[in-house]
């Protein structure tokens, strides 16, 4: 199919069966599913899956329903565990569970996913958190506040067929609090050293049968733990770089700050609109190889969206409406240099149709969906600000280059579910025509109750990534990248209160590319990773809760090759000539990491809670490839004692210390080495009235 075709049902669908039938696997699938399709016209039920436990998640399947019971290996962090634990974030919360490494980078958290960077699709009440060509953009850290959110929902694999391109490695979606979790007024006020960070969060909330709902403000400011630099300035008034002797002080950052605001409303559950508004502006300071010059650094990300949900049932059938609108707008700065600005404008809609097959024994869910996004100032090359700091560059200043990009992608999918006495079976497909290829992503799977106390899932699926910006610029030869995955997971609940898991997972990765600050992007390489996790909680008395989760791997493929290119004046032309080109092994992060932890009713309003991590040694490069650096294999320790009803019913009180120990080790920054958060200490008082 050429590329930017329009005429996809034609084109595409030539294409698409050529690929179709190349896949065995695949065409498994469609068969199930044009058996499934066909019965609809036929079967006539009433209720899905009859005793089951339907609980928090809903994201596997559109649909509410345990952990245990859901298509994927999927996890839910509730907004209680994340108190009695003292977790702050997103991504110290997310840092908890099994298949996470968190790189705390200066200009925000970096999330690695069994092993992919970057990788991970991250959802508030739905709606993408980030923007296409802007993956590495993901807010996590203090500029969305828990304070707001109900439960954190987490897939482990890919889950593209549901949710579209960039579910890769997995997906999170972030639900808020609706006007039953509050129903009343809520107050939250933190401080904490010491990065004197100090928070205010107001909610509200109501639910009166007919319609519900809630909003809350959330402000925030703070410095960063790491704060003085000595780079103060880099461009005179002529646009040309100072003497280094006037380049030369000592400044502190200014605060950071975020501002949030969340909102839903529903009307007898059918007709339900949300929305979020968040302005966020972080400072961190920068460093070169050589740790001899530091700068500021700013980021500003903010975002907006708009939600609107309908749905009506009619017998056995359901149909839904989905539609947001969305605004996510970038912006960095280093030390006195131009600021680099990203405006992104994402419009949605989507109609999903479900019906009961096989007397309440099935699901099938159909749907169509339309999305268009624009990118303004999208950033396709800079230049790297180290070189242009050296003392002996009197010249030139970084040169940027921005272009504007629009894409549209509609899709189709559909997915079946059935279920017998001790089996579920499941299997999907998905078809995404991005203006640059059709891309075809599926999954399947079964989960088998092998006895009470056993539970066996296998699971088979795959994605694709959204192309950088500096892809779409090129507009030739867009290979995107794909994932194939396979997970086995078995859960064990020998005795009540004694839940265990392990999942053993393997991914192939083509056509991978990463981004360098030095050299842009990466050749395409393949990798696979293969890696186990496990989990497991227990119980044994009502007040004391113990549990414990891990994650190892290894992956085996391809290093990464870049290569640098400058420009030259040949015969009076000036052409790209390779300048130097350097391998580097595919970065995983940490490919062994551990969480074990402890909480404790101590009395009947103190609650105490204890809790170590762990991550195994790794390796990072810059200069070129020219220089490795090493973070040691390395424990943090951190912990909370909340004390409730306190100094007023249904006040509560919590103290909570991160890096128990102050260990500190060297750990992977933008440009160099950087420090990892030292010791750090939390006062938070909250009051529901």
């Amino acid at each position: 199919m050429s590329n930017f075709s329009r005429k996809w049902p034609l084109k595409a669908g030539f294409s698409l069966f050529n690929r179709i039938v190349s896949r065995s696997s695949v065409l498994m699938v469609i068969c199930w599913l044009m058996n499934a399709v066909t019965a609809i016209a036929t079967e006539d039920t009433s209720i899905m899956f009859v005793g089951e436990d339907l609980s928090v998640l809903t994201i596997a399947s559109r649909r509410a329903e345990s952990p245990e019971s859901a298509p994927a290996v999927a996890q839910v962090i509730t907004a209680e565990e994340m108190r009695r634990n003292g977790v702050d974030t997103v991504a110290e919360a997310l840092s908890l569970t099994q298949g996470f490494y968190i790189l705390p980078d200066q200009r925000g958290s970096v999330p690695y996913q069994r092993g992919v960077k970057d990788g991970t699709l991250f959802l508030y009440n739905s709606v993408p958190l980030t923007a296409d060509g802007s993956r590495a953009v993901t807010p996590l850290d203090k500029d969305v506040s828990l304070a707001s959110i109900e439960r954190i929902e987490v897939i482990r694999g890919p889950g593209s067929v549901l949710w579209g391109p960039d579910a890769f490695a997995g997906i999170v979606n972030i639900v808020p609090k609706r006007g039953r979790d509050v129903n009343g007024f809520e107050v939250q006020a933190q401080g904490g050293s010491p990065d004197k960070d100090r928070s205010v969060n107001l909610l509200w909330g109501k639910n009166t049968g007919l319609w519900e709902g809630f909003a809350a403000l959330n402000l925030r400011e703070g410095n960063a733990p790491f704060h003085n630099f000595n780079l103060v300035r880099l461009a005179g008034p002529d646009n040309m770089p100072l003497p280094f002797s006037e380049r030369i002080g000592m400044e502190d950052l200014p605060d950071s700050r975020s501002v949030e605001g969340v909102f839903n409303l529903s009307w007898q559950d059918w007709l339900r609109f949300s929305g979020r508004w968040s302005e966020s502006q972080r400072y961190y300071v920068l460093n070169d190889a050589s740790s001899s010059l530091f700068w500021r650094g700013k980021r500003e990300t903010p975002f907006r969206f708009l939600r609107m949900e309908a749905e009506r049932s009619y017998g056995p059938s359901k149909l839904s409406l989905n539609a947001y609108y969305s605004e996510f707008d970038f912006s960095e700065q280093e030390v006195d240099l131009p600021t680099l600005s990203q405006k992104s404008r994402v419009s949605y809609a989507e109609l999903l149709y479900d019906r009961e097959l096989w007397n309440a024994d099935a699901l099938a869910t159909l749907g169509v969906s339309y999305r268009y996004n624009t990118v303004n100032g999208a950033i396709v090359s800079k230049g790297y600000p180290p070189d242009f700091m050296v003392p002996g560059n009197i010249f030139f200043l970084p040169i940027v280059r921005q272009q504007d990009i629009s894409t549209r992608m509609p899709s189709a999918f559909m997915q079946v579910r059935r279920h017998w006495n001790l089996l579920d079976a499941w299997c999907g497909l998905r078809m995404d025509d991005h203006e640059y290829d059709t891309t075809l992503s599926y999954n399947a799977g079964v989960s088998m109750r092998l006895s009470h106390e056993w539970q066996l899932k296998l699971l088979s699926g795959s994605a694709y990534r959204t192309p950088y910006n500096l892809q779409f610029a090129q507009k030739t030869g867009i290979k995107p990248e794909e994932i194939r995955s396979l997970s086995a997971q078995l859960l064990w609940k020998p005795l009540p209160g004694l839940n265990l898991s392990a999942t053993g997972f393997w991914n192939h990765i083509e056509h991978h590319m990463n981004e360098d600050a030095l050299a842009g992007l990466s050749a395409p390489v393949s990798e696979r990773i293969a890696g186990l996790e496990w989990e497991g909680r227990w119980t044994p008395v009502k007040d004391l809760t113990l549990w414990l989760n891990g994650t190892v791997f290894s992956n085996a493929g391809d290093d990464e090759t870049y290569s640098l290119y400058i420009k030259r004046l040949v015969g009076g032309v000036w052409v790209d000539s390779l300048y130097r080109s350097w391998d580097v092994p595919y970065d995983t992060g940490s490919d062994g990491l551990l969480n074990a932890g402890v909480n404790w009713r101590a009395l009947k309003n103190l609650d105490l809670s204890l809790r170590v991590q762990y991550a195994h040694a790794r390796d990072f490069y810059y200069d070129k490839g020219r220089l490795m650096e090493h973070t040691p294999s390395n424990w943090l320790a951190a912990s909370s004692v909340t004390l409730k009803d306190w100094p007023v019913k249904k006040g509560e009180l919590q103290w909570s210390v991160k890096n128990l120990l102050d260990n500190d080790y060297p750990i992977q920054g933008t440009y160099a080495p950087q420090h990892n958060p030292p010791f750090q200490t939390y006062l938070t008082w909250r009051w529901r009235f």
